[in-house]
């Protein structure tokens, strides 16, 4: 394990990104209300006029837009806090391993994939990476692939395939670490997994509260 990696935090890389999306939320909603503004003093300045009355509609147009992008921007900070929050809420279950010497790096930066939110090696020499996701609903298999389901209808998740890109962290942290194998992991803190194979092609799809379970198990 590397010490700059072990003094992370769980979550830390994701708050920040959280922090990093509120600020440009707010630099959008500032551009809207800018032009806002714009609109009230045209209208003050060329009364109801045809170049008024354009250069109003198009300040209309432009505040909305920027309002909406900033909108969008503060949904994503949400979602990122979200996830903060998840990573934090395993950190706090995966205590009972570290009791039992397993060691923990959280937020492990790798070049292709994003930060791997979690690298676990057991006192046996074993290494896993988990992707930890806060998403809610259940979780379904459909032709080897994870879904979504709310009601009756199924969705993809909007981040893509995660299964691969899970796939894709457990051969960069073994790459990184220079191991033969790292067991890749998807833990979700809220959502109900509802499938009774939790092994996808080599990857482990666990509730919250079965990580310790699986994790113990596959030490056998």
């Amino acid at each position: 394990m590397t010490k700059h990696s072990q003094n992370k935090k769980a979550g830390e890389f994701v708050r920040q990104m959280s922090l990093d999306r509120r600020q440009k939320a707010m630099g959008f909603y500032g551009i809207g209300l800018f032009f806002l503004v714009g609109v009230g003093l045209i209208f003050l300045v060329f009364k109801i006029s045809d170049v008024g009355l354009f250069l109003g509609v198009a300040g209309g147009v432009a505040a909305y837009y920027y309002w909406k992008k900033g909108e969008y921007w503060m949904r994503r900070s949400e979602q990122a806090l979200q996830g903060a929050k998840a990573e934090q809420e395993v950190a706090v279950i995966l205590r009972i391993l570290t009791a039992k010497n397993w060691q923990v790096e959280y937020n492990l930066p790798l070049k292709r994939w994003g930060d791997a939110d979690v690298v676990l090696c057991s006192p046996r020499g074993n290494w896993y990476v988990i992707d930890v996701k806060s998403h809610r609903g259940r979780i379904v298999r459909e032709n080897n692939q994870l879904k979504r389901a709310k009601g009756d209808n199924i969705y993809d998740f909007y981040e893509g395939d995660l299964l691969s890109k899970v796939r894709g962290q457990a051969s960069e942290v073994a790459r990184l670490k220079q191991v033969k194998w790292v067991i890749p992991m998807l833990c979700f803190t809220q959502a109900k997994v509802v499938f009774s194979k939790n092994n996808i092609n080599g990857v482990y799809v666990v509730e919250k509260i079965d990580l310790i379970r699986i994790l113990e198990k596959l030490e056998g």
